[in-house]
């Protein structure tokens, strides 16, 4: 199974199942995200610099409101992903697996959006195609960061679809 099919395949859970706990250290990743209530933060990322990815955890409270139904008793659930192309100006490696969606970081605005179909929103005027972001590709959000010259994908968040 490809790398962007077993995360997918785990939005919704907690890093105390088996599932989820079983794929982060397949990957080496020792970080076990946990609500800190004197923090606040709703939000924790993974950052893989070295792999070109961030795995997404947010609120289980949240995401079963939202998203989906979670799996285990963790307050945080993996809720999204990000893979970065050789391009992006953020520091990471290019992410060099299978995207989803018939994708790749070589393609522009217009050919993205002949793979997904108009976006849902489109950044400001003055940047146009700049960031582009889709409500339900086959029951998945999809934000798509272009290159500073409009030219390539920068970067790609993958989310389960609101209800």
């Amino acid at each position: 199974m490809e790398f962007i099919e077993q995360v997918i395949a785990l939005f919704g859970y907690s890093p105390d199942t088996k599932e989820l706990s079983a794929f982060l250290d397949e990957h080496n990743i020792r970080e076990r995200p946990e609500y800190d209530p004197n923090d606040g933060t709703p939000m924790i990322w993974i950052e893989k610099k070295d792999q070109g990815y961030i795995l997404q955890f947010g609120m289980a409270s949240d995401f079963k409101d939202h998203r989906g139904p979670t799996f285990g008793v963790g307050a945080m659930v993996l809720e999204g992903v990000r893979l970065h192309g050789s391009l992006n100006s953020n520091g990471y490696a290019a992410f060099k697996e299978k995207l989803p969606f018939g994708l790749n970081f070589g393609l522009n605005a217009d050919e993205i959006i002949n793979e997904l179909g108009q976006p849902d929103f489109v950044s400001a005027p003055e940047k146009p195609k700049r960031i582009m972001q889709w409500k339900n590709v086959n029951n998945f959000e999809v934000g798509i960061m272009l290159t500073s010259d409009f030219k390539y994908m920068n970067y790609l968040d993958v989310w389960p679809s609101r209800r």
